[in-house]
């Protein structure tokens, strides 16, 4: 635990940092930092996993949740639009389907009906 400010009698904010060192090294990183008003960050952007192949989280919920595509283990992926509406993307990258914000569904293949889904 850290000092967030200069510490007084009527000012003592503070964070926590979680260092680890890797193996083969003897350096201490920062690899989670929790703010002195509790929000949970990385050290900087766009580094660490929450959870491991085999070793996720059984339920994380959340309010919002902003900023990125939603990417599934077998490559599909649902992102944003640029125009408008979602992207549904497989595991090529390619686009097979949208939902535009009137809420149509846009699809590249067939609509095929099968009674056993």
């Amino acid at each position: 635990m850290y000092a967030s400010e200069n510490w007084t009698d009527s000012a003592q904010s503070t964070y926590v940092s979680f260092k680890t060192t890797q193996i083969g090294t003897t350096t201490q990183t920062e690899k989670m930092h929790i703010t002195d008003t509790g929000d949970v960050v990385p050290p900087t952007d766009d580094v660490g996993n929450i959870g491991l192949d085999g070793r996720r989280w059984h339920r994380v919920r959340a309010n919002i949740v902003q900023s990125g595509d939603l990417l599934f283990e077998n490559g599909y992926c649902v992102t944003e639009d640029k125009e408008s509406g979602l992207l549904f993307l497989n595991q090529k990258g390619e686009r097979i389907a949208k939902l535009d914000e009137q809420g149509n569904l846009h699809i590249k293949g067939d609509i095929i009906k099968d009674p056993t889904l």
